[in-house]
């Protein structure tokens, strides 16, 4: 080459020789095999310890006469379970903290349980951008309990969701929409 010095080892300074560069390379051959031969672990629900900040807005009594705004929001301490030495493809993940549950003019603070099951992965075998889930979650304390049930997408640490819960204490059903941030302490 004229004029400086290529930033190309010498082997493949010429185009012509790329090809056999490239091929010759044991990382071109070791992904290229575990591409088509073994096939990829979900990269969703990575093992370990993370936390979980969410709210959900809606209504209670939707579609009634006692009809009213409600909220429940909380910041809970959760654990992904993977099968057994894997770090990556959970079904399974376990959550608890405090809850924060607002109906008409009363907030509550309430122990917050929490488990989510991962059915769908969101993109291709290559990439993944996501997860369809299921929610079961909870809400108790001495003057209020709730127990319900939703479905949820989890896009990188981001968290949407739709909630059924109904209110014991009041038999009322409270539909919620909500958003989330997740934060790992994993290593990725």
């Amino acid at each position: 080459m004229s004029g400086g010095a290529s930033t190309y080892p010498e082997e493949i300074a010429s185009p012509a020789n790329l090809k056999t560069y490239l091929l010759t390379r044991k990382w071109v051959s070791y992904f290229i095999t575990a591409l088509f031969s073994s096939g990829f672990r979900s990269p969703e629900f990575r093992k370990g310890f993370g936390i979980l900040v969410h709210t959900g807005i809606g209504a209670s009594s939707l579609f009634t006469s006692s009809e009213r705004f409600a909220s429940l929001s909380g910041l809970l301490l959760s654990y992904t379970f993977t099968p057994k030495g894997q770090n990556t493809g959970g079904y399974v993940r376990a959550m608890i903290g405090p809850g924060l549950y607002y109906s008409a003019t009363k907030t509550y603070l309430l122990v917050h349980p929490r488990f989510e099951f991962r059915i769908k992965d969101l993109g291709s075998d290559l990439a993944s951008i996501g997860c369809l889930k299921l929610i079961a979650q909870g809400g108790f304390q001495k003057d209020i309990q709730l127990g319900g049930l939703g479905i949820g997408a989890e896009i990188s640490r981001f968290h949407l969701q739709l909630t059924e819960n109904y209110l014991f204490n009041e038999s009322a059903l409270v539909l919620q929409f909500g958003l989330g941030y997740s934060l790992a302490f994993n290593k990725q």
